[in-house]
């Protein structure tokens, strides 16, 4: 029964492709492939955890073409809701702040098209994209990218108008249905992958592995003197600084504050622990609240610091302790080791990289649900009935072992 169900899924998937295939031949050219490409653009849209899993596909695209001109065509959703929750947490008027992170040296220049509307596109992108005319065009996708996203953006990039060579449609799962079926047969990896398969398509890229991961993030050299200047002052050099990310954008995703108060002062018992709060500006009151309460050894830097100086003060963190947020995926790429606390509404695969094995899960029945924007049910369990000590298990683990 397993294997037929199996097989109505791989022709189901099949379908698919093929038709993804022949949009691909009608709407693009094939050219020679073989020599390296003079320009490269790259399709990756997302806010900050999104974007930060396609960096170390960008990484490789780079060390294999180190003369070629790459470009990203990014936004932080194309859905307008979306956009306004990353907005909220990024603050300010730099919606796109992880670009800094990874430019000029690991990409040229980056296309940010923050309206989808057709004129918006057609008059501002389109020049752009005909300007660059890319030998070839990745599309970074998400490992179990469903047809009707990878169809959309098949049509998106010759509507700005790409011409020739684009690869990262050939789609090996999706989340539109049987995931179970999916999952059981490891179709579902961690969402770094997926960017990564998506180059792994062109012919000159060289076979990749595990060992091909990285992020080599620039960190702006003010924000890691500030960092310095805050160690200085506070005299946290040779003590455990441990962050904590109380926030989290949808309340299915938000471990309860108390959680993270009791789980502070367990920490806080051993003399050398110093706490740091980190997060949006919107999150600035968790922050407060939480060393209102935890006293001289917490300091509150939600609202206080921007992207840049995050990453700075993260590079020195000895641990981040964080719900299921961008943080988590920012500290794993400048060194910091991380314990998520993560909700039950999709399978395992988006947790930070290195640190993917120190997660807290409760698995309640009705997980996975792929409900991203609330609890079906409206219990939140698989969230809020992880128990501090399970938490604080994986922090000693983390700190001690």
């Amino acid at each position: 029964m397993k294997r037929l169900i199996f097989k109505v899924f791989e022709l189901l998937l099949g379908t698919q492709r093929a038709f993804l295939s022949l949009l691909a031949r009608l709407l693009f050219v094939s050219r020679n492939t073989a020599i390296a490409p003079r320009t490269i653009l790259v399709l990756r849209t997302g806010g900050l955890g999104d974007f930060l899993f396609a960096v170390p596909s960008m990484v490789v695209l780079r060390r294999t073409f180190p003369s070629s001109k790459i470009v990203v065509l990014t936004t932080s959703s194309t859905h307008r809701s979306k956009q306004q929750h990353v907005e909220a947490y990024v603050g300010g008027n730099n919606w796109y702040p992880w670009l800094d992170f990874i430019m000029p040296h690991i990409v040229d220049a980056a296309l940010v098209f923050r309206y989808t509307t057709a004129g918006f596109l057609w008059k501002e992108i389109r020049p752009e994209i005909r300007k660059l005319d890319p030998d070839v065009t990745f599309i970074l996708a998400h490992p179990a990218e469903q047809f009707s996203n990878l169809a959309r953006k098949l049509l998106f990039l010759r509507f700005v108008g790409v011409r020739r060579n684009v690869y990262g449609w050939r789609t090996r799962a999706t989340e539109a249905y049987m995931r179970k079926t999916q999952y059981k047969a490891g179709l579902y990896p961690h969402k770094i992958m997926g960017p990564l398969r998506s180059i792994a398509e062109y012919p000159l890229i060289p076979v990749l592995d595990e060992t091909d991961i990285a992020f080599n993030l620039n960190v702006d050299p003010k924000a890691r003197r500030f960092a310095e200047e805050q160690w200085n002052l506070h005299k946290w050099s040779g003590r455990k600084v441990i962050g904590f990310s109380p926030g989290a954008m949808f309340s299915h995703k938000t471990w309860p504050l108390e959680n993270y108060i009791e789980l502070g002062r367990h920490l806080l018992l051993d003399p050398d622990v110093v706490l740091i709060a980190l997060g949006a500006p919107e999150d600035r009151h968790l922050g407060q609240i939480m060393c209102n309460v935890l006293g001289q050894n917490c300091v509150n830097f939600i609202g206080e610091i921007n992207l840049s100086q995050a990453a700075a003060v993260l590079q020195r963190t000895t641990l981040l302790i964080a719900n299921d947020v961008g943080a988590t995926h920012l500290a794993t790429a400048v060194g910091c080791r991380c314990v998520t606390i993560r909700a039950g509404f999709e399978y395992p695969g988006t947790e930070p990289w290195f640190s993917r094995n120190a997660v807290a899960r409760n698995p309640v029945p009705c997980s996975p649900c792929y409900s991203y924007w609330y609890c079906p049910l409206g219990h939140e369990k698989c969230i809020k009935d992880i128990p501090v000590w399970s938490v604080l298990a994986l922090v000693k683990q983390s700190l001690y072992s």
